[in-house]
């Protein structure tokens, strides 16, 4: 349920601005109320466009939210707090709150989180989901907001003598304009559908997956290959599908030059389907793992 004990359950409507952008690249969203921390950072890595690839926190003031792995080497001495343990609620009660979201500490890509509203959630929509919003993400690793501005200059000129290099380092044809609130409302769908599979830990029990657990995922798939593309749809249940994704997360989520889109149809007995695209290497390394069999 919703908001504090004894309270009716509401929702959370958001505007998400990626500070230091021009024009602005923005996002709004409605989200419950009484999201974790960790739950609405899976929401903003997807609303934006970013790959989950880098480390993160939630700024509230003072205080500091982040992904406590020790593992990881994530106490920086600042008094960070476990950001599974507090809700959008508790860090934003209030209409006009605002709170920011930093990913990538090389980069700094901070957001700024305002709360628009907050409204009764009648169960009547499906959340998360996306409103509208304006322009691309950027692409992961170009420098932070000076690098992306750099990146725009030279894509803009095909005189310019760096615009060769930019476009085989990106890899992939990058249009600062598009945005897709139907793609991404599509994969929303799997935070609400698959709670876990976007989590650190649920990562970490899936690396050691047998090539067994993949084939039992891909059991009756279709296949589609090009060049720098990997297509894959399942007609199989959604356990199957989130077993797979959980496989592709654990063993791939940090190859730098592909980039995943999963869609999920609106019914229950659509197809499933993973598009892969990027560099053509490792989508050959890809087709080798979860490709069809060739005997």
């Amino acid at each position: 349920m919703n908001g504090k004990k004894g309270s009716e359950p509401t929702l959370h409507q958001l505007k998400v601005t990626l500070n230091g952008t021009k024009p602005p690249i923005w996002r709004r969203i409605q989200v419950e109320s009484d999201l974790p921390l960790n739950a609405l950072h899976n929401v903003l890595q997807i609303v934006m466009g970013w790959d989950d690839s880098h480390l993160h926190m939630f700024k509230v003031g003072n205080a500091i939210y982040s992904a406590m792995n020790p593992e990881m080497g994530l106490d920086m001495g600042i008094g960070e707090q476990d950001e599974t343990e507090a809700t959008l609620a508790d860090i934003a009660p209030k209409e006009g709150a605002k709170f920011v979201y930093e990913y990538d500490f090389g980069d700094s890509w901070n957001h700024t989180v305002i709360v628009e509203k907050i409204l009764p959630d009648n169960g009547d929509v499906e959340l998360p989901r996306m409103l509208t919003g304006k322009r691309a993400c950027p692409p992961e690793d170009c420098g932070g907001v000076w690098g992306y501005a750099d990146l725009l200059e030279v894509l803009a000129d095909p005189k310019n003598p760096e615009y060769a290099d930019r476009l085989e380092w990106l890899g992939y044809d990058y249009d600062p304009e598009e945005f897709d609130i139907d793609a991404i409302n599509q994969q929303l769908k799997m935070v609400e559908s698959f709670p876990d599979i976007l989590t650190q830990e649920t990562i970490d029990m899936m690396v050691d997956l047998s090539l067994t657990e993949i084939e039992r995922a891909t059991t009756g798939a279709e296949y589609t290959r090009g060049s720098g593309s990997f297509v894959l749809k399942l007609e199989g249940s959604a356990t199957a599908f989130a077993s797979l994704v959980q496989v592709i997360l654990a063993e791939y989520g940090n190859l730098e030059n592909v980039k995943f889109v999963i869609e999920l149809g609106p019914g229950k007995d659509d197809p499933l389907i993973v598009r892969m695209t990027g560099d053509a290497e490792e989508i050959d390394d890809l087709w080798l793992l979860l490709g069809p069999d060739e005997d």
